[in-house]
């Protein structure tokens, strides 16, 4: 059983490590969590942890580097932190440039969630979208203070992880986060289109999720691991040990 005292000394230990490597600026925010989690042992929150200054990999050169990059990472859990008993993860990545002629800070951010009750969250029912459960979403709350679209950075990173997609899954894909969700739901009530996303799943999904699985399946016992399929696994997903 993974204990709230573990997590703590982990945090410290990485800590530790980030500062000494000098890929963080200040320790402050990863005490700050340890401290935190004596209070309140289900709760597990980051505040503005700020990277080491990073050049930015721009797709319109128009701000200075470096790059202002902070993470913001706030978890819930109802007994112990692990998959099975999350309650809420709030992961924010913000970064921030001078514009290069005005001097003007511009800003840029992604947001990664487990988030599930959409109530009191404002949101009309109107416009209610799919939600899935793990999400990315790129923006959101953390630009609403810009004055001008014109001060938004645009990256080519963060490259996310995603399942692949088929003509009829990227469709789907689309229709699903731009329809109204109940029109959205009563597309796929039908049993012709259902028929066609299935297929697409079985041909696509299971293949893609079971080459990430059979990366632990591989390292059962102590014989020798296959290299292919390891490789296999390891394109999914590059950060897998």
């Amino acid at each position: 059983m993974s204990t709230t005292k573990d997590l703590q000394q982990k945090l410290k230990q990485l800590n530790e490590y980030l500062l000494q490597k000098r890929v963080i600026k200040d320790e402050g925010p990863i005490l700050a969590a340890c401290n935190q989690l004596k209070r309140d042992s289900k709760r597990c929150r980051i505040q503005g942890l700020e990277l080491s200054s990073i050049v930015g990999e721009y797709i319109r050169a128009d701000w200075e580097s470096p790059l202002e990059v902070k993470l913001s990472i706030d978890i819930e859990i109802k007994n112990e932190f692990k998959y099975q008993d999350v309650k809420k993860i709030i992961v924010n990545l913000e970064y921030s440039a001078l514009h290069t002629h005005d001097k003007r800070e511009c800003k840029g951010a992604w947001h990664f969630d487990y988030h599930v009750d959409m109530e009191g969250t404002g949101e009309a029912e109107t416009y209610k979208k799919v939600h899935p459960h793990y999400h990315v979403h790129h923006g959101g709350n953390r630009l609403k203070d810009l004055n001008t679209y014109g001060d938004l950075i645009l990256l080519k990173t963060p490259r996310l992880m995603h399942h692949p997609l088929d003509v009829f899954l990227a469709i789907d894909l689309a229709l699903s986060n731009f329809l109204p969700f109940d029109l959205w739901t009563k597309l796929r009530a039908d049993t012709g289109y259902q028929i066609i996303l299935k297929d697409s799943q079985l041909k696509w999904w299971k293949p893609y999720y079971e080459n990430l699985g059979n990366y632990w399946n591989n390292r059962k016992g102590k014989g020798k691991l296959d290299i292919a399929e390891t490789k296999k696994s390891l394109e999914l997903n590059p950060h897998l040990l």
